[in-house]
């Protein structure tokens, strides 16, 4: 299966739209698939994002996927604002999606808890979660000993 493209560029325009907040990324997906109109049929995404730099790590997200596959991120995105120029977005940077939710749907979630939905509220999800992420990690160390074996 191909790995869904990170549209960086419309990641920052995105952030910008919807004054996105750092450590926020449940809340700034919801916003941005509740208010801006060209994302009124895309996925609000909760899952688990990796990178290989600066250092190989998994980080439980959330992130907007349009119906063309795109993703934006528009927490991410405040990186390219806030960080110096040479520390911007994760090298090596993939997308591991384990809940996709319709603007409504999510929106109904959110105003039931009084807060973004999240995969720990739906024990299938979160089986799904821990199972990808043991998998995550496990790819990982294999690169990381591959690595190793290199140097």
């Amino acid at each position: 299966m191909r790995q869904p493209r990170l549209q960086r560029r419309r990641s920052v325009q995105l952030a910008r739209d919807i004054d996105a907040q750092m450590k926020e990324c449940y809340w700034n997906a919801l916003l941005a698939v509740r208010t801006i109109p060209d994302l009124a049929d895309a996925w609000y995404v909760e899952g688990i994002i990796v990178s290989r730099w600066p250092a190989p790590m998994t980080i439980e997200h959330g992130w907007v996927e349009t119906r063309d596959g795109a993703i934006l991120d528009p927490t991410l995105a405040l990186r390219d604002s806030v960080a110096p120029r040479r520390v911007r977005w994760p090298l090596g940077l993939r997308y591991f999606p384990v809940a996709r939710y319709t603007g409504e749907d999510a929106s109904e979630r959110a105003h039931a808890t009084r807060m973004a939905p999240r995969w720990e509220d739906d024990a299938e999800s979160l089986r799904a979660m821990l199972e990808r992420k043991e998998a995550i990690a496990a790819e990982l160390w294999v690169a990381l000993a591959k690595r190793a074996g290199r140097a």
